[in-house]
């Protein structure tokens, strides 16, 4: 590997290792009514009862019986389904598993960081080049989240014994770069592939 100090490559999981269509699908499930669609989809992943089963203090049962409680009718029918099929909607990031065959092969060691409720053993079957992290962390594992700000970033570099200065952190959501940097890792906003080959070569070049 080249002589630098970034040697832990950290990742978010939704909409930076994958795709997540969900909003997508919900628009589809409200037959183009878009309103709709964002109300009912913003509510759900805004809600408490989400943030739980995120942390893994409720599973999948208890979360869609306090979810469905809210609805009636046609919505309720729309979110039911939702609820039963959202984790297929990931789909592969352009680009992305192939840069991380590459990083691997360069030295560098991958860890995911990810909020995720007790369904993730569904993205590892769906994404089998997550089984060649060399360690991840899990939200609803360890009773922890990043909306909780820095101290699962804290955790996962006392679990893993890595040093936040050699570590480089990937997410979409800027709040958790934010959180990241505050553990002393180097962070990117998350938009592509080929920006995050870019921000990681630049970070090198920093040293």
């Amino acid at each position: 590997m080249n002589d630098t100090h970034i040697r832990h490559l950290v990742f978010d999981f939704s909409d930076t290792l994958a795709r997540f269509d969900g909003p997508a699908f919900m628009a589809r499930l409200c037959g183009g009514d878009a309103a709709a669609a964002e109300r009912i989809y913003g509510n759900v992943f805004a809600d408490p009862v989400w943030a739980r089963y995120d942390l893994g203090q409720i599973g999948t049962a208890e979360t869609r019986r306090a979810l469905l409680a809210g609805y009636r009718g046609a919505e309720r029918e729309i979110l039911d389904r939702y609820l039963a099929e959202w984790t297929e909607h990931y789909r592969p990031m352009e680009g992305m598993e192939p840069l991380l065959r590459r990083l691997k092969g360069e030295g560098y060691r991958l860890y995911l960081l990810s909020d995720f409720p007790e369904v993730f053993p569904r993205m590892l079957e769906k994404f089998p080049f997550l089984k060649e992290f060399d360690g991840r962390m899990i939200s609803c594992e360890v009773g922890m989240s990043k909306r909780q700000g820095a101290a699962i970033f804290h955790h996962l570099l006392k679990t893993f014994g890595l040093r936040p200065e050699e570590c480089f952190y990937a997410d979409d959501l800027p709040v958790n770069i934010v959180s990241a940097r505050a553990a002393g890792m180097k962070g990117y906003i998350f938009q592509s592939a080929e920006g995050y080959r870019e921000a990681l070569e630049k970070a090198r070049r920093s040293e």
